[in-house]
């Protein structure tokens, strides 16, 4: 983390009251679990955003199905899916 960076969120981004994030996490070879996970912090150069879509890549799919990428195996849940899409938040 850079100097700058911070582990309190915002007052602003407190006041939205979101929810926590609905992911998909890849627990070991070919298992998954949906579940709630904090929201990561906003940092100051940072900018929140709304997913409206998200999608997962050959990489995710490589991991689900042989447990690592790169001779990296699963080691702790990862989530899954980094292929998103969405609109900026004011």
């Amino acid at each position: 983390m850079s100097p700058s960076s911070t582990h309190v969120q915002p007052s602003h981004v407190k006041a939205l009251g979101l929810p926590p994030n609905t992911s998909c996490l890849l627990v070991k070879t070919r298992i998954i679990l949906i579940e709630p996970i904090a929201l990561p912090t906003l940092q100051p150069d940072g900018v929140l955003v709304k997913v409206i879509s998200n999608g997962i890549c050959g990489s995710d799919m490589h991991a689900y199905l042989a447990g690592g990428v790169g001779g990296r195996p699963i080691v702790e849940p990862t989530v899954m899916g980094h292929e998103a899409a969405g609109e900026g938040c004011k």
